[in-house]
């Protein structure tokens, strides 16, 4: 799997940001989590970047999360 990472990589962060659907958001935590410290035998270079793809998605979340008018925004009720 590992190998592949870098294109699944860009085709969240890529999908995410064309179309704003939570699914990538739930795909890019799914792989944070099972390659992320503390996973067994994951090395250091595949950790540092499954951080900075998570840190490249979160921004882009928090932008779209940005752009839109405060009552669009679900209050939770």
């Amino acid at each position: 799997m590992a190998p592949l990472l870098p294109e699944l990589a860009t085709q969240l962060a890529s999908g995410f940001t064309a179309s704003r659907q939570g699914c990538f958001l739930w795909a890019t935590d799914s792989i944070v989590r099972e390659f992320s410290d503390g996973a067994e035998n994951v090395d250091q270079n595949t950790t540092n970047a499954i951080f900075q793809f998570f840190e490249q998605q979160a921004r882009t979340f928090l932008r779209a999360l940005n752009d839109l008018p405060p009552e669009e925004l679900p209050d939770g009720k």
